[in-house]
């Protein structure tokens, strides 16, 4: 396991994953709980005693925050890489590296952390998707009103060109019509 561990402890068999995995997953059990969880996963059919299951705890605990920071250093490597990949940059990428560091420093497990951060990468690509939808909803809707706008100066300068039945408007006058419409003074 460790540097720390003597050779005969019962632990030191265990590789650095496995350690943690145990102690991560026995934290809340009782004393029995996790010498059978220890037993699993040892093979064996002996027990830790309490107080080697102790001495473990305490050796684990001992290392718990440099793991901690070592977990959180990745989880936030890996929310900078998915910042990068969905185009965040500023305080949008700055939360995701928040997030991801905060998430691995409480929970100590930087994939929680990664799976977090990349549903909140996928959230802001949705919600910039929708923003870039919108955005070209409205200047959609703008062509249209423009184009509309158009349309209707072109009716005005047909009726103004050629004249309503009974109207008596000479050329001049029409002309003069037709640049009020456009606003041409």
């Amino acid at each position: 396991m460790n540097k720390a561990a003597r050779k005969d402890a019962w632990w030191a068999s265990l590789t650095e994953e496995q350690c943690w995995t145990l102690y991560k997953d026995t934290r809340q059990m009782t004393w029995c709980a996790s010498v059978e969880k220890a037993r699993a996963m040892l093979g064996t059919v002996d027990a830790p005693s309490r107080s080697a299951w102790y001495r473990y705890e305490e050796a684990m605990r001992k290392r718990e925050t440099a793991h901690r920071l070592e977990l959180a250093a990745t989880a936030r490597a890996e929310a900078q890489k998915l910042a990068d990949g969905v185009g965040a940059f500023g305080e949008t990428a700055k939360a995701f590296l928040a997030m991801a560091t905060e998430i691995a420093m409480r929970t100590g497990d930087a994939q929680a952390a990664e799976s977090w951060t990349r549903q909140a990468a996928s959230l802001y690509q949705a919600a910039a998707k929708s923003r870039g939808l919108a955005i070209r909803a409205e200047a959609s809707r703008l062509a249209r009103d423009k184009f509309e706008a158009q349309e209707k100066r072109l009716k005005a300068v047909e009726e103004a060109a050629t004249g309503k039945p009974g109207d008596k408007l000479t050329p001049e006058e029409r002309l003069e019509k037709v640049k009020q419409i456009f606003g041409i003074q």
